[in-house]
């Protein structure tokens, strides 16, 4: 019964990691720029999603369902 379960997440990680490498998604990150006293400027950058991320995603759900598969208890 639990088998299935594992594939379902293998299944979304793998998706997962196809988005990540193919569409490119972003974050959004605040970053100082300058600090005086009280005041406190800061910047909002859109960050890439790193890639690698993608393929360890695709890997793990590879896996994931692969174990799923498996005809041992």
């Amino acid at each position: 019964m639990t088998k299935w379960i594992l594939q379902i997440c293998g299944l979304l990680l793998v998706a997962a990691g196809f988005y990540v490498l193919i569409g490119a998604p972003t974050y959004p990150r605040d970053r100082s720029v300058l600090k005086f006293g009280e005041f406190e400027a800061t910047v909002r950058e859109r960050q890439p999603v790193p890639p690698w991320s993608g393929g360890l995603s695709i890997g793990l759900g590879a896996a994931l369902v692969a174990f799923g598969f498996s005809k041992g208890r």
